[in-house]
């Protein structure tokens, strides 16, 4: 899978698709191509949807496209809006696929050996038809550098057969329910619960995936399917664990996770696939002590010093006193006097200006920073940005030069480019903006992330919003994302096909967390509600009637009623708890009714329930 499906990486991957993110200097791709191929995989068959053209040129520009020993056939779909599991259903539909196949997606790094895991699930097939898939996973307890903050796995599996009982990557508690009737010790004699484990992205999978993947058009990934088969919504059917410990695999699927998977190259926890291995035949990198890493063409000033776990790319130039530690610079860049890098990831054909400090960030291709400048910690800077002489970058900061989601800044002299506006109304909000800082270092905290705690525990409620814990509630979590979504949708217009694009988006946040249509109601409401103007009855009127035909995709069906019945009982706890809506609880009520939402039955239902309370009490 070349496509990630997902956002977590933007606004770099609207430019340039995840694979091709340069890691260590080499694009995301070659490493999961390389491990493949050093498996003995002879066909590799890379579904390219987001940014094709790119990943085509790149596989016609390189040494897989003249390989006699793997052949990389791509299959290009021009769909927009696809999930993995379109992509499967896609894949099903050309036929190319008559035995057993690896599932493994673009952004893998790893160098576990798949043939026992291979030959397990082959024996168990023999034995047992319903075994389908067996997905690898990892030991990574909570908090490890390679576990994205939006990972929150919990897999319960019988330690003998290694079936999977339970499957959630996003408990909506501290308990996991598992029916008792599937539990019997005739069957299962010994169960472990774990929540210690990662997906790799990796799975062996049956022709049977993708025939159940063409039959149940819900799953939008594997891991919603292997859910699917756990819950026995798919019949027949039994999903299986492999548990590998004592070597690496991971997934680059969020900016944590890709600057934790560098810094594991340059320390070479993934060997083979280290920078001295040379992937691509066009680098001839070298080690030497201190896990410094230079390629050819290299030229640097006799007082400039440059530290540990540092990689720094062909033909690049480094000016007089500048210090660089901890950091991997691409080729062709020009980096001035008295340059400060640390904690930074440079791609290619950069140009630094004398005195500019830079502080555990992502620099992007073709970006200028002219003199002086200053980036603090976890801002990413996209492709062909200028930022201007003196200007100082605010910590978590995305800068880019399209205009899609962004809006203009004074970038200083010079500076050319704008904010990245997002998803998000705040850096803590957003796991991705913890990427290239917490806790890809050690428990010791960074310089940075005190004093970015202390900026955010003394800030004014006016400035900045109150930080938010590392771990957000599963339906905070759905809640925001269904905000986040509404918000966007009125602010940018959506277009006049809007309503199937946010359809489509709002289910897939369904099934991601595995919520429930009437809780997809429930949060866009509540979105509707905290998105228009408090006391503006006529806005939210105006909202609920543009956003109806959505809604009623969500509510129908012969128990509407006792939805919408549920529905209103919502909207009262939530404005119970809320005081800025309290006063208008009622005002709500007839906007509901007024825009055909909740009809006057459900009302006079809801009226009589509250009656029948109040004489109870």
């Amino acid at each position: 899978m070349a496509d990630s499906f997902d956002s977590f990486m933007r606004p770099l991957s609207l430019e340039k698709p995840r694979v091709l993110f340069p890691l260590v200097n080499v694009p995301l791709i070659e490493y999961t191509l390389e491990f493949l191929a050093s498996q003995d995989v002879d066909q590799i068959y890379l579904f390219c949807c987001s940014h094709a053209d790119q990943i085509i040129d790149y596989l016609e520009s390189s040494d897989w496209s003249t390989n006699q020993d793997v052949t990389v056939t791509p299959i290009v779909s021009k769909a927009r809006d696809m999930t993995a599991g379109d992509a499967l259903r896609e894949v099903n539909s050309k036929l190319i696929l008559r035995d057993d196949f690896i599932l493994i997606y673009g952004d893998v790094v790893a160098n576990i050996d798949l043939a026992p895991i291979i030959t397990a699930h082959t024996e168990r097939r023999k034995k047992d038809k319903e075994s389908i898939i067996t997905a690898v996973f990892k030991e990574a307890l909570p908090g490890h550098r390679t576990r994205a903050y939006h990972d929150d796995t919990i897999l319960a599996y019988d330690c003998e057969t290694k079936q999977i009982l339970s499957y959630d990557t996003a408990p909506n508690s501290k308990f996991v329910e598992i029916d008792p009737k599937r539990l019997t010790h005739s069957q299962h004699k010994k169960i472990e619960f774990r929540h210690d484990l990662i997906d790799c992205g990796i799975a062996i999978c049956s022709t049977d995936v993708l025939y159940q993947f063409q039959e149940n058009f819900d799953y939008a990934n594997i891991q919603q399917f292997t859910r699917g088969v756990v819950n026995e919504e798919i019949l027949n059917s039994k999903a299986n664990v492999h548990i590998i410990k004592g070597r690496y695999a991971a997934r680059v699927n969020c900016f944590r996770t890709y600057k934790s998977i560098s810094n594991d190259v340059v320390n070479r926890w993934t060997y083979p696939l280290v920078p001295d291995s040379n992937l691509v035949g066009s680098t001839a990198y070298r080690a030497s002590s201190n896990l410094i890493y230079k390629d050819r063409d290299v030229k640097l000033a006799q007082s400039s010093k440059i530290g540990e776990k540092t990689v720094i790319g062909e033909a690049t130039v480094i000016g007089e006193n500048s210090i660089i530690t901890d950091s991997i610079i691409g080729k062709n860049c020009v980096i001035g006097e008295n340059v400060t890098l640390r904690g930074c990831v440079i791609w290619d054909n950069v140009t630094i200006g004398s005195g500019v400090t830079i502080t555990e960030s992502l620099i992007a291709e073709n970006v200028k920073i002219l003199s002086k400048a200053t980036i603090n910690s976890g801002s990413v800077i996209c492709s062909d940005v200028v930022v201007g002489e003196k200007h100082v970058v605010a910590p978590f900061t995305k800068l880019m030069r399209g205009k899609q989601q962004s809006k203009e800044i004074d970038l200083g002299p010079g500076g050319v480019g704008r904010m990245w506006a997002g998803l998000v109304t705040a850096p803590t909000r957003d796991p991705t903006y913890q990427s290239l800082l917490a806790a890809t270092k050690e428990l010791v905290p960074t310089e940075w992330e005190i004093a970015t705690k202390k900026q955010f525990e003394t800030s004014d409620s006016d400035s900045e919003p109150e930080e938010e814990p590392a771990y957000m509630p599963t339906r905070e979590r759905f809640l925001k994302e269904v905000y986040d979504t509404v918000s966007r949708t009125e602010t940018e217009g959506g277009g006049a096909e809007w309503t199937d694009n946010v359809a489509v988006e709002l289910k897939s946040l369904k099934y991601a967390y595995d919520t429930t249509f009437l809780d997809s109601s429930e949060s866009i409401l509540l979105a509707l509600i905290n998105f228009s103007t408090s006391g503006d009855m006529n806005q939210l009127q105006q909202l609920f009637r543009k956003w109806k035909p959505l809604l009623d995709t969500f509510l129908g069906g012969p128990e509407r009623a006792d939805d919408e019945l549920e529905i209103l009982f919502k909207m009262q706890a939530f404005c119970e708890t809320n005081p800025k809506h309290s006063q208008h609880f009622i005002a709500i009520l007839k906007c509901l009714h007024s825009a055909a939402i909740v009809s006057a039955k459900s009302l006079k239902t809801w009226a009589e329930e509250q009656a029948m309370d109040e004489e109870e009490d």
